[in-house]
């Protein structure tokens, strides 16, 4: 080929460029607090191994009674099993009561304020928060299913019967 000239790959050119990016990132990473480097971490796959839900209630026992649903508070717990620290990947929960799809619990755990440790959990720590709803949740008297799926599967139950 006339006019052809070898090219080395990668040439100088793209050496050069993704060492200017690479320490753009690093020096933007450092300059972040602990918390929200963790939070620009893309989610991994070892999260829903590594991560164990729990849903409980206050008052601890799972029988109220309509008088008592004001108080009622619904707690969600994960617990990191794994060896590092991982996204919990909450914002993933599918909640369900009976089966049916909740919007009140996606709204309620989806919205507000959170801790930090749910975007970046430590190894062998658990984080919670609670939301106060049971009058919501439990429009009469019965027995009623709270679940939490992820990934197409169910992470934790509770079961509450309102009297």
């Amino acid at each position: 080929m006339s006019g052809a000239r070898a090219v080395s790959y990668p040439s100088p050119t793209m050496i050069h460029r993704r060492s200017t990016l690479a320490l753009l990132l690093s020096l933007t990473a450092a300059a972040l607090p602990a918390h929200a480097r963790r939070a620009i971490l893309p989610p991994t796959q070892a999260a829903s191994r590594d991560i164990t839900w729990e849903l409980t209630s206050e008052p601890a026992s799972a029988r109220i009674t309509m008088a008592q649903r004001g108080r009622f508070r619904l707690w969600l717990l994960a617990r990191n099993i794994g060896r590092r620290t991982v996204d919990t990947q909450r914002d993933q929960l599918q909640w369900f009561i009976n089966g049916e799809a909740s919007m009140s619990l996606s709204m309620a755990f989806g919205n507000g304020v959170r801790d930090p440790r749910w975007s970046g959990l430590p190894a062998g720590t658990s984080v919670r928060e609670a939301r106060a709803m049971g009058e919501t949740l439990f429009p009469r008297a019965g027995r009623y299913a709270i679940t939490a799926n992820q990934g197409g599967r169910e992470v934790a139950r509770l079961v509450v019967t309102v009297r």
